[in-house]
């Protein structure tokens, strides 16, 4: 009995020959692509471990034939890497990203009935070679692209005044499986009944009409928020010029603020409420105050200021507090009003300032209570922003007006980090499924994802800039109107 190994590239005509082999008694191994399927999760040795299942094969049929013929080529995943056109590995990410849920084996074969190319990546060949792709290349990549994109929508007069960005983390689809020798880079999440996920931080452009995500970054264990912040705004700052940077409470920290204060940059954060601001709410609600602005100096210099505010019908005077009404007037009661409210309603849905509470409330889960229970009723947050600064609460009560309107500004403009909880809703449907331990595939694929959404929300913007003038904040152009004409136009 014999075994044949007939090895060599694809098109010198190993397949040919073995059809007259096999007249003579003689059976065919095919080469791998041709006998298995990658998985989404295959390991760096798959193609090795493939090979053997060949030759084992091999020995099975020589039992029954003369001569067994191994039809294959054991460099393949060298020089077939070389003979596809890098661009094709681009093409072939952008199909899957554009298919909400595609593992790159699927996308691979779909990508291979779409394109217009000769060769194509095979899905076991993409995820080796982007899998070996360092961190820092990635994040490299994508500042190159997004500068692109930025320089685009700078020509057609966006983004050329200082910008407001929002800085958040989020979370990949939470990992059930076995975290062993990777529990510095599968995290824990604030996410109930998740445990741990890979874990993600982005610098996104606060603004409906062009929330491009400036950059990206993964998260390991042991990063300080701090280190996380001055990471994105140094990036981001190389692009656009940053006037504000919105936070969510995770980024309460005195760290993370002076990170912003030594670029000169302001911040807007709700803040946690400790001693001294529960102190201050429980006198706010004796005074009857609706607002109050207190400055805070740290010991650089730094003029920080907290902005209290309602957060619910809570924070109406309880009945039972038993204390001397102030000597001051009502302003709580002329401001009501002069703007022609209902004092039983300022705090509730029918007055203006209790809509935008509940709007807050609604899109933001800002607590009213704290580790200990009181503190109740009112929202902290932080700013550093000038604009407030000769606004603070002094002796003269008849500015409270004032305040609550200048306040109610300023929290507004923290409601435009819904745009970033809306953005990573797309994010997560432009990333390829995998369940692969590879921290550097895993980040590669959320920042594709992340310079998908950023290209769509591009394209949306020309084609509403071009076509629509209606001013209406919602897009235009769907993520399957851009593969469509990626389609028509030809993927490759």
């Amino acid at each position: 009995m014999t075994i044949i190994t007939l090895e060599g590239p694809s098109s010198v005509g190993k397949t040919t020959a073995m059809a007259i082999c096999e007249g003579s008694s003689a059976v065919r191994v095919p080469e791998v692509n041709e006998l298995f399927d990658a998985t989404q999760n295959d390991s760096t040795k798959w193609y090795h471990e493939r090979q053997c299942d060949r030759w084992n094969r091999a020995v099975e049929l020589e039992k029954e034939y003369d001569t067994v013929i191994l039809d294959g080529d054991v460099f393949q995943p060298l020089w077939y890497s070389w003979s596809v056109h890098e661009n094709a590995f681009w093409e072939l990410q952008t199909c899957i990203g554009l298919r909400d849920g595609m593992a790159v084996g699927e996308g691979a074969r779909s990508f291979l009935a779409d394109s217009t190319r000769e060769k194509t990546p095979l899905g076991h060949t993409q995820r080796h070679f982007l899998g070996q792709l360092p961190i820092s290349d990635t994040r490299t990549m994508y500042r190159q692209a997004i500068g692109r994109i930025i320089d685009e929508a700078q020509r057609r007069a966006e983004l050329t005044r200082p910008v407001t960005v929002a800085i958040d983390t989020t979370e990949d689809r939470p990992f059930t499986g076995d975290r062993t020798g990777h529990e510095d880079e599968i995290i824990g999440t604030k996410q109930p009944g998740e445990d741990y996920a890979y874990q993600w931080a982005t610098i996104q452009v606060a603004d409906s009409e062009v929330p491009l995500i400036l950059d990206a970054l993964p998260i390991v264990r042991g990063n300080s928020r701090a280190e996380i912040v001055a990471d994105l705004l140094d990036s981001a700052r190389e692009f656009v010029s940053v006037e504000l940077v919105l936070m969510d409470r995770e980024f309460d920290g005195s760290e993370v603020k002076a990170v912003c204060e030594e670029r000169e940059v302001h911040y807007l954060t709700p803040k946690r409420k400790y001693r001294t601001e529960r102190e201050t709410i429980e006198q706010m609600k004796r005074d009857g105050e609706t607002v109050r602005i207190v400055p805070e100096s740290t010991q650089a210099g730094s003029n920080r200021l907290k902005l209290f505010l309602p957060s619910s019908a809570e924070s109406k005077v309880a009945d039972d507090i038993d204390v001397e009404k102030p000597a001051h007037p009502n302003h709580r009661q002329e401001m009501a009003n002069e703007l022609g409210i209902d004092t039983a309603d300022l705090d509730g849905k029918a007055s203006p300032l209790g809509q935008f509470l509940s709007e807050i409330r609604d899109e933001e889960e800002i607590d009213s209570k704290d580790e200990i229970g009181d503190g109740a009723g009112f929202t902290v947050f932080q700013t550093n922003h000038p604009d407030l600064a000769d606004l603070t609460t002094d002796d003269d009560p008849t500015r409270e007006i004032e305040r609550i309107h200048m306040i109610t500004r300023f929290v507004r403009w923290y409601r435009r980090r819904q745009e970033i909880e809306i953005g990573y809703k797309k994010v997560k449907q432009f990333m390829a499924k995998t369940t692969s331990k590879q921290f550097g595939l895993r980040f590669f694929y959320f920042a594709f994802a992340c310079l998908l959404y950023s290209i769509w929300r591009l394209v949306d913007l020309l084609v509403r800039i071009s076509l629509f003038d209606d001013g209406s904040p919602f897009p235009r152009v769907t993520a399957n109107d851009v593969l469509t004409i990626a389609k028509k136009t030809g993927i490759g």
